[in-house]
């Protein structure tokens, strides 16, 4: 009832910070489209500022399990960390991504949207 109803296009205003233009211009929608932030807040969608600390964890876990079975050889005995076998390991992966990002204007001169007040890590 909060996003589908007569006073939301009434207001014109689509999140905090989201405002529906009134004009019929399409650069007017190209700056709400650009000036709409990276991650979704959940405050957008009426949940605590905090809601989303355990995706985060869960995020930040299977990140943590995937280094780990970077350091774990194919048989699945555990082995001494070897940093040129990983480096070796990474090296195609991130050489596309270095690719990807110097073909990409947007993603060289995108500047962080993300409020250091509300960071998670500090």
């Amino acid at each position: 009832q909060h996003y589908f109803s007569r006073s939301m296009l009434s207001s014109l205003k689509l999140a905090p910070g989201v405002t529906i233009p009134t004009s019929n211009r399409h650069a007017d929608y190209l700056r709400v489209i650009e000036s709409i932030p990276w991650t979704d807040s959940p405050t957008i969608f009426g949940l605590p500022a905090n809601a989303d600390v355990a995706v985060q964890k869960r995020a930040a876990t299977a990140v943590q399990t995937n280094l780990r079975a970077l350091g774990v050889e194919k048989h699945g005995a555990a082995a001494a960390f070897d940093r040129e076998k990983w480096g070796q390991s990474l090296s195609p992966i991130l050489s596309l991504w270095q690719k990807l990002v110097a073909a990409c204007e947007k993603v060289r001169t995108a500047k962080p949207r993300i409020d250091p007040k509300s960071a998670p890590v500090n």
